[in-house]
């Protein structure tokens, strides 16, 4: 049973350790970057965090040892802050972003008007 146990943690735990360590190498390659590229670099950070945070579920409904667990919350934590790191340079917005956000909430009325059609007979 430990050995299926610990087969069971080895993928999620290596998923949150890979996320972290190359969101890291973003996180430090943002500021240096190429202005043309750096949202890319940003949006990187945020995919690989939420990658994480998907896989440290995984970990935590594998009943994980407590120095595990412990460590894996700090990858954790190192994530939460290179994402706040990320949104902090993007903190003012361009100035066509009113009508980036009009146009996604006029799409997401329509997605919305939809969807209620057809589950309504409209």
């Amino acid at each position: 049973a430990a050995a299926a146990e610990a087969r069971a943690l080895a993928a999620p735990v290596a998923l949150v350790e890979r996320c972290r360590a190359h969101a890291q190498l973003l996180d430090e390659f943002s500021p240096i970057c190429n202005p043309n590229i750096v949202s890319d670099a940003k949006v990187g950070v945020h995919l690989l965090a939420g990658a994480a945070r998907a896989a440290f579920q995984t970990v935590l409904v594998n009943s994980p040892p407590d120095d595990l667990k412990a460590r894996l919350e700090a990858d954790i934590a190192a994530l939460d802050a290179m994402e706040t790191r990320a949104l902090g340079a993007a903190a003012a917005p361009p100035p066509f972003a009113p009508d980036v956000r009009a146009c996604v909430a006029a799409s997401l009325v329509a997605v919305v008007a939809f969807a209620l059609g057809r589950t309504t007979g409209r």
